[in-house]
């Protein structure tokens, strides 16, 4: 083990926060999406180095709540990052099975959400052609009510306009009233990613195409 100490400082430079954003490219989507123009000013970035050298980041993305948190790079950083860095009071942390053992340091567990993550590229998306697909319409800022109702009925959400705005969502209406959608969390255009969910269709209007 190095004697060599770990300092933690605030950073600007998304180069650098890129460089240390490691794994798999579908776990850190989010993470690599928030490097955006639009996304990364939200962000609060800290980087934790032994000596010169970078060893683990942290990076907290506001507006939400709780505030998602990414953690990258070594156990000692990142520890080092949650007592003198970053340090708020609940987070939402995605981390791979088996969770984060250095979180377990500093925070107590709330609640666990298993989730598979499907990843899809470009060359493997093949566009959905049937009878239903020409019912299908963009959604706008003022849908945002229309969403809400929808998701309440399947899991907990709220979207504000402003994330319709941002993102893309798409709809099916019938007699005049939303039954599916489904939108991104966020769009990445500078890696070219983007995180889809908030997918639902309501009871009455399933298994039909």
């Amino acid at each position: 083990m190095s004697t060599t100490p770990i300092e933690v400082s605030a950073t600007r430079d998304r180069e650098l926060v890129r460089s240390l954003i490691t794994g798999d490219r579908w776990i850190t989507a989010h993470a690599l999406a928030d490097l955006d123009d639009g996304e990364f000013p939200r962000t609060r970035c800290f980087v934790a180095r032994r000596g010169a050298t970078p060893i683990a980041l942290g990076m907290e993305y506001s507006g939400w709540a709780p505030q998602p948190l990414h953690l990258y790079g070594e156990p000692e950083g990142i520890a080092t990052i949650l007592q003198h860095g970053i340090r708020p009071r609940a987070a939402w942390v995605p981390t791979p099975i088996g969770g984060n053992p250095v979180l377990d340091l500093t925070y107590e567990t709330e609640k666990i959400n298993p989730m598979l993550r499907m990843g899809l590229t470009r060359a493997e998306f093949v566009p959905y052609t049937g009878p239903a697909a020409a019912l299908v319409v963009p959604l706008i800022p003022s849908d945002a009510q229309a969403l809400n109702h929808l998701y309440q009925l399947g899991f907990a959400a709220w979207l504000p306009p402003l994330a319709v705005a941002e993102g893309v969502y798409r709809g099916i209406h019938r007699n005049g009233k939303l039954v599916a959608a489904a939108g991104t969390h966020v769009v990445g255009r500078r890696e070219r990613i983007a995180v889809v969910g908030n997918v639902l269709t309501a009871s009455s209007a399933r298994g039909n195409g």
